[in-house]
Protein backbone atom coordinates (compact mmCIF):
# COMPACT_ATOMS: atom_id res chain seq x y z
CA UNK A 1 0.00 0.00 0.00
CA UNK A 2 1.73 3.66 -1.03
CA UNK A 3 0.76 6.26 0.96
CA UNK A 4 1.87 10.24 0.54
CA UNK A 5 2.98 12.38 2.74
CA UNK A 6 0.23 14.26 3.21
CA UNK A 7 -1.45 11.29 5.00
CA UNK A 8 1.81 10.76 7.53
CA UNK A 9 0.13 10.69 10.84
CA UNK A 10 -3.73 9.32 9.70
CA UNK A 11 -5.03 6.23 10.75
CA UNK A 12 -6.21 4.05 8.24
CA UNK A 13 -10.05 3.25 7.56
CA UNK A 14 -9.61 -0.30 8.87
CA UNK A 15 -7.78 0.26 11.85
CA UNK A 16 -10.26 2.84 12.72
CA UNK A 17 -12.98 0.78 12.27
CA UNK A 18 -11.40 -2.26 14.64
CA UNK A 19 -11.49 0.21 17.98
CA UNK A 20 -12.79 3.59 18.94
CA UNK A 21 -10.46 6.54 18.61
CA UNK A 22 -9.83 8.67 21.53
CA UNK A 23 -7.92 11.34 20.29
CA UNK A 24 -9.52 14.51 19.79
CA UNK A 25 -8.43 18.28 18.51
CA UNK A 26 -9.11 21.33 20.44
CA UNK A 27 -8.93 24.69 19.40
CA UNK A 28 -7.21 27.04 22.01
CA UNK A 29 -8.90 30.40 23.07
CA UNK A 30 -5.74 32.06 20.76
CA UNK A 31 -6.91 29.55 17.37
CA UNK A 32 -4.11 27.01 18.01
CA UNK A 33 -5.21 23.57 18.06
CA UNK A 34 -3.96 20.66 20.07
CA UNK A 35 -4.42 17.11 19.94
CA UNK A 36 -5.11 15.69 22.97
CA UNK A 37 -5.22 11.98 23.59
CA UNK A 38 -4.01 9.31 26.01
CA UNK A 39 -0.68 7.81 26.29
CA UNK A 40 -0.99 4.09 26.44
CA UNK A 41 2.85 3.20 26.29
CA UNK A 42 5.91 4.53 26.49
CA UNK A 43 9.19 3.16 25.60
CA UNK A 44 12.53 4.25 25.94
CA UNK A 45 14.57 3.51 22.84
CA UNK A 46 18.26 5.37 23.52
CA UNK A 47 18.82 7.17 26.76
CA UNK A 48 16.25 10.23 27.19
CA UNK A 49 14.32 9.49 23.33
CA UNK A 50 11.13 7.89 23.94
CA UNK A 51 8.55 6.24 21.58
CA UNK A 52 5.33 7.01 22.50
CA UNK A 53 2.14 5.31 21.43
CA UNK A 54 -1.13 6.88 21.99
CA UNK A 55 -4.93 4.89 22.45
CA UNK A 56 -5.60 5.84 18.92
CA UNK A 57 -2.82 4.33 17.56
CA UNK A 58 -0.27 7.35 16.59
CA UNK A 59 3.30 6.54 17.57
CA UNK A 60 5.39 9.64 17.92
CA UNK A 61 9.13 9.19 18.09
CA UNK A 62 11.26 11.89 20.16
CA UNK A 63 14.61 12.40 17.80
CA UNK A 64 16.18 14.84 20.57
CA UNK A 65 16.52 14.82 24.65
CA UNK A 66 14.41 17.59 25.27
CA UNK A 67 11.81 16.98 27.88
CA UNK A 68 8.52 17.31 27.18
CA UNK A 69 5.24 17.45 29.02
CA UNK A 70 2.91 14.56 28.36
Amino acid sequence: METSISDFGRETVSASRNRENTARVLETDDGEKELVDVVARLDEKVPNQWEITLESGQVWYQINSKRFRL
